[in-house]
């Protein structure tokens, strides 16, 4: 039977394959590049504070004052980044809207943001660069509009790949959240794409996804106790994702009016200088440095604090303009949430999963319920792993989390206006 889909034809076929393979190529070489001049500039930056601590008070106002007078001068109005930008490239494929100069530009403010340690995310601008390359190869070739569609989420899927080296949720992530569950005739160019540029970044650089949680993990025994603390676990990660869902898309609307406004930015920049002296924790928060809260006296404590500081940063940052991502802001929040949750449950109902289960499915219950992405949630979870026992609790975390998320909101992180 004869299809007359043109992103089904033989030639198409062929045609998208070839392109995958160099914007997988391409998209992973520009991560590469992208990863290694931010892990660069942040390890100065935090050189430069280790040696002078008041530094901090100064690193807000730089990302505020950058993002001031960027947005002022080069692209008034232009403000779509991430997923965001991709979903709105894809809707209007008749006309090409993510340009070089405005990606390069908004690329250099997320460089800076992530230098000075705001509580925002790599995997967004990353996800940007790979949407862009692929619209403006297609663009530039003049290719057709399901051609473009396909290249954009090759561009995309290399690009996370390149720096999570995850390449099988790359794709799904692709398909699930970019694609909408739309267009699955291009999952294997979207696959090739994702899975050249992992193979690119790990001869280049080895080991250097993100987040890595193959140390940590390993296999456990899932016992009754397990199945109970799971189910709790996985309702109350759901409320923590429409909570997440909530605060972002509020601090969204309410600062809306006032982006580019220089006072709003200054006292911006004030509180978050304040925060970030007067409480380091909230600065650059990394896996170790909530891990290392578990066990301690006041442990529980300084995880509350460290979850509403990380949570308001993330959602006034966001809301207020500043360019970066709200996946890895939101796993972190998972992570610090799921400690808490674990304390919690250890402490007043003598219920405890070991870290080797909670850690993963923090990240599989969050990222399932705020991005309305159970399937990419579960993959994400094994892949970064490694371990094939997580698949089960993964699957049910997931479902529960979603189901909650779902039934409370409706729409994903990515989706909600």
């Amino acid at each position: 039977m004869k299809i007359e889909h043109e992103a089904l034809s033989r030639k198409n076929r062929f045609q998208i394959m070839f392109y995958a393979l160099l914007i997988g190529l391409l998209a992973g070489a520009i991560s590469i590049v992208f990863h290694v001049v931010l892990s660069f500039s942040k390890n100065a930056v935090q050189g430069l504070i280790a040696y002078s601590r008041p530094l901090v008070l100064l690193l807000p106002f730089i990302v505020y004052g950058f993002l001031y007078f960027s947005e002022r001068l080069f692209t008034p109005g232009n403000t779509a980044f991430g997923a965001q930008a991709v979903e709105r490239e894809l809707n209007d494929i008749d006309r090409q809207l993510m340009k070089p100069n405005g990606v390069i530009l908004k690329v250099v403010n997320t460089i800076i943001a992530l230098t000075s340690g705001f509580a925002v995310g790599q995997f967004g601008p990353t996800l940007h660069i790979g949407g862009a390359i692929g619209s403006n190869v297609g663009y530039y070739f003049k290719f057709s509009k399901s051609v473009i569609r396909a290249l954009i989420g090759c561009g995309v899927a290399a690009a996370i790949s390149a720096i999570m080296q995850t390449p099988l949720f790359a794709t799904i992530f692709v398909i699930e959240v970019i694609f909408a569950k739309r267009y699955f005739d291009y999952m294997l160019p979207v696959l090739l794409s994702s899975l050249v540029a992992y193979l690119l970044n790990y001869n280049a650089l080895g080991d250097n996804r993100i987040f890595d949680l193959s140390k940590i993990v390993q296999s456990v025994d899932v016992t009754e106790e397990y199945w109970i603390s799971m189910v709790i676990f996985a309702v109350l990660m759901g409320l923590m994702a429409v909570v997440y869902i909530y605060a972002l898309s509020y601090f969204e609307k309410a600062l809306k009016p006032h982006k580019q406004k220089l006072s709003i930015y200054l006292m911006l920049a004030s509180a978050f200088a304040l925060l970030y002296y007067l409480f380091p924790l909230a600065h650059y928060s990394e896996l170790a440095d909530i891990l290392d809260l578990i066990g301690r006296a006041d442990g529980l404590m300084w995880l509350l604090f460290l979850l509403i500081a990380r949570l308001l940063a993330t959602a006034l940052q966001l809301g207020s303009g500043v360019y970066g991502g709200n996946f890895s802001p939101g796993l972190t929040i998972g992570f610090i949430f799921g400690a808490l949750i674990n304390a919690l449950l250890e402490r007043f109902a003598n219920m405890q999963m070991a870290v080797d289960y909670w850690l993963p499915l923090s990240a599989v219950a969050i990222f399932s319920g705020f991005a309305h992405a159970p399937i990419s949630a579960v993959v994400l979870a094994v892949e970064l792993t490694g371990s094939a026992s997580l698949l089960v609790p993964a699957l049910f975390v997931a479902l529960i989390s979603h189901m909650v998320c779902d039934l409370i909101v409706g729409e994903s992180i990515y989706t909600l206006k």
